[in-house]
């Protein structure tokens, strides 16, 4: 069962990610969460079955109060450098604007992450979030940002998967 690509595994070395990633082509048939996964991995076309994302149930209403954090940008995901938090936060400093803050959930928080954002009164960080309450803030943001910069190593799948769906998107 792949839920995930190998290669963008957070917390995984570039090692780890290429042994897993190695040895997910070598299973006899894959279940995959989503037709790209399977592309990835089942490079000799075995049988495979796509069964979608499991997900929470996003819908359900939840209340989470925004005011304290008022007009901000949003960021959700991997906490270390590799995916940008850092550049994120050297960026968001730059604006020195007090009317806008920055909120930061996620996962994989490295010790220079709590240095970077100390004694910043308008950059805060909420742990790990449940969907639901993740979906409220990213609803109600001024933008979501991503900051991962392009690595060949993680973007790679990428790119093959939009080179061979090219005319459909």
């Amino acid at each position: 069962m792949l839920n995930d690509n190998p290669n963008t595994i957070s917390t995984a070395t570039p090692f780890t990610s290429k042994l897993v990633s190695s040895l997910a082509k070598k299973c006899h048939g894959y279940i995959c969460i989503n037709d790209q996964l399977n592309q990835v991995v089942n490079v000799k076309n075995k049988q495979s079955i796509k069964i979608d994302a499991v997900t929470e149930d996003v819908f359900r209403e939840v209340y989470v109060d925004l005011k304290p954090y008022k007009k901000y940008f949003f960021y959700s995901g991997a906490l270390n450098e590799r995916y940008g938090i850092y550049s994120l936060i050297d960026a968001f400093k730059q604006l020195n604007r007090k009317d806008i803050s920055l909120v930061i959930c996620g996962y994989g928080k490295e010790p220079e992450f709590d240095d970077a954002i100390a004694g910043e009164k308008n950059i805060f960080y909420l742990g790990t979030l449940a969907s639901e309450v993740c979906l409220a803030f990213e609803s109600n943001s001024v933008a979501n940002i991503n900051p991962k910069q392009y690595d060949p190593e993680i973007d790679h799948n990428l790119l093959i998967y939009l080179k061979l769906n090219h005319n459909q998107l």
